[in-house]
This record gives C-alpha cells, sequence and structure tokens, in this order.
C-alpha cells in the first residue's frame, strides 16, 4: 500500500506507520502539461522544447529506444490490443521496485455507478 501526498501537518504523526514496516519515499510532484494547440504531432511537441530539452529526448529516449531495435508506433485503435497491453503493464509493474496497486483492465462500463459527488 502506498501513502501518497501527506501534507506537512501530517508528517509527524505519519511515523507511527514506521511499526508495520512502512518507509517514506520520494516522489515528484504531480506535473500536468497544458497541450497547445500547435502540436498536431510528436515533432511538433519536440520543436517547441528549448534544444537543451528536444536534445534530452532524443539521445536519452529515443535513440536507446532505436538502437534496441524497437519502434514506437501510433494506435488508433487501442481496442483490439487492450488485453495484451494490459498485460504487458502487469509484466512491468510486477518488476518495478515500487509498486502501487495494480490498476484493473478498464472495460469501459462500470460494474456500479460511482459515489454522489465522484468525478467521472
Amino acid at each position: 500500500m502506498l501513502i501518497k501526498d501527506l501534507s506537512a501537518p501530517h508528517l509527524k504523526s505519519s511515523r507511527v506507520l514506521e511499526k508495520f514496516s512502512y518507509r517514506a519515499v520520494e516522489t515528484e510532484p504531480n506535473m500536468v502539461l497544458d497541450s497547445d494547440a500547435k502540436w498536431k504531432n510528436h515533432e511538433a511537441y519536440l520543436g517547441s522544447l528549448a534544444s537543451k530539452y528536444r536534445s534530452s529526448v532524443k539521445n536519452q529516449i529515443l535513440k536507446p529506444i532505436d538502437e534496441a531495435g524497437c519502434t514506437l508506433v501510433l494506435l488508433d485503435d487501442v481496442a483490439t490490443p487492450r488485453a495484451r497491453l494490459h498485460e504487458l503493464y502487469l509484466d512491468v509493474h510486477q518488476n518495478a521496485s515500487l509498486r502501487r496497486s495494480p490498476c484493473r483492465r478498464h472495460t469501459g462500463r462500470r460494474s456500479k455507478p460511482p459515489p454522489a459527488g465522484a468525478s467521472p
């Protein structure tokens, strides 16, 4: 179980969880990227980045993918490979050193309505 984003007033009292083998882990803050209307594709997005960030993406992400012989593809239809993608996700999740609860496979339907006031 992961308890995330405790606010300052709760940090001291959360130390009691150490008795149950909970440990603090530093994480990055949630980040939200506003999508620019000019980004019609990945190249347009990369072109909008400062040169040093664009180089980092190319050298640290895209180049190793290419060198490994992998190909990046855009899936217009994720429904067809949904089960396989979820299997791959679970494989990665199982091998991760820090694991949250795994995401359940989404069927596109809800089994029951969400509680009142819950976001969709």
